[in-house]
């Protein structure tokens, strides 16, 4: 699938194959940027002659619809090159791009810019409009790769291994250059940012604070912060950081004890909401967020409405139903389809009448249909 020459002078088309994953459109800016600052021609897979396909392996049927467009762009196109790029690199096995590895870029493609050099701009802004972003309003910042937890529904460990920081004093000078560039908010990008800094003897609390000290003048957004790491940074996060912070998506799994223990997520959810409320004292203007899974063996309809009343404390709670992926092959995790098919039918009723409630389903992250492209 794909060839190991050092290539140049070619047209260039890259394309997801996941939409509405915030490490999948980074990835794909990044590529994206990388050619165009490079000086390659960005074009559509009809006239490139090298097609990067990037793509999600955190579920199966992400993984599988990734799969599917390179052997069908390989079959419609015998003589172009394609290569995969992303986490569904890794969990499937494949040849390509993996996340922890984007240096192989820089072997495989010519250029005077190294794709650790190259600016990501606003997530979707450049398949839209056709051209990099450099500065706007708001900037992503990674801050990190992988991920410190374990969780059995969940391919990240397997896909982008332990937690991978970035140091401290590289994410400050970013975050510098941003704001002089007239950005005025940043979205810390991480599969966990809770998990930042474990390999490095620091912490997310420590990053966060400096990040404000450096740079007052900055608002944050926080993408994803497990509640695990929550809690027990939470007691020395400064009451700065939350006054400066927008956005907070804190994705709590589940309201019930027991089944976060089937999920090997160790924490108590009352103290999670607790903290919640907490902060939204300190910045009653935060917009919370939170992600729970429904349809895990054994759950009860009681279960399944107490995650409901999450809205009482969320702006927004998003639902999705479990999904079979190699992580919850691997556990043993048995998925009753059925049970919930009916489940996701009962709480696009509730979303209905609440905006505070919305249901994903697979199909709703696929920008290319198995079968149809």
């Amino acid at each position: 699938m794909m060839e190991q020459p050092r290539l140049d002078n070619n047209k260039v088309c890259v394309l997801s194959a996941r939409k509405d994953c915030v490490s999948n459109d980074y990835l794909t800016n990044k590529l994206f940027n990388f050619f165009h600052l490079n000086g390659y021609t960005l074009t559509n897979s009809q006239d490139a002659d090298i097609i990067i396909v990037t793509g999600c392996g955190v579920a199966q049927i992400f993984e599988d619809a990734a799969l599917d467009v390179c052997n069908k762009l390989t079959t419609q196109y015998p003589d172009k090159t394609i290569v995969p790029a992303g986490c569904f690199v890794s969990t499937a096995n494949i040849d390509g791009i993996r996340p922890r590895h984007l240096s192989k870029i820089d072997t495989m493609f010519k250029g005077n810019k190294s794709i650790s050099d190259i600016p990501v701009g606003i997530l979707g802004q450049t398949l839209d409009s056709g051209l990099p972003a450099s500065c706007s309003d708001w900037q992503p910042v990674e801050i990190s790769v992988g991920c410190a937890n374990d969780c059995t529904f969940c391919t990240t460990k397997q896909a982008k291994g332990f937690v991978r920081s970035k140091p401290q004093d590289d994410i400050i000078r970013e975050v510098e250059s941003i704001s002089k560039c007239g950005a005025t908010v940043i979205k810390l990008i991480a599969d966990d940012c809770g998990s930042y800094g474990l390999d490095i003897q620091t912490n997310i609390a420590n990053l966060l604070n400096n990040i404000c000290k450096a740079v007052p003048s900055i608002y944050l957004q926080l993408h994803y912060f497990s509640p695990n790491w929550l809690l027990k940074y939470y007691p020395d996060i400064d009451k700065t950081v939350w006054n400066k912070t927008l956005y907070l998506c804190s994705p709590i799994g589940s309201t019930t004890p027991r089944i976060l223990k089937m999920m090997n997520r160790d924490y108590d959810p009352t103290a999670v909401c607790e903290t919640m409320l907490a902060i939204r004292r300190i910045n009653p203007g935060i917009f919370l967020n939170t992600e729970v899974i429904y349809g895990f063996p054994s759950e009860t309809e009681l279960e399944l409405n107490d995650l409901l009343s999450l809205q009482d404390i969320f702006n927004l709670v998003l639902f999705y139903p479990l999904t079979e992926n190699r992580s919850t092959i691997k556990h043993g995790l048995k998925i009753n389809q059925d049970t919930i098919d009916k489940r996701t039918k009962y709480l696009f009723a509730q979303a209905q009448s609440n905006p505070r409630i919305k249901v994903r389903t697979a199909n709703d992250f696929l920008y290319y249909q198995q079968g149809n492209m």
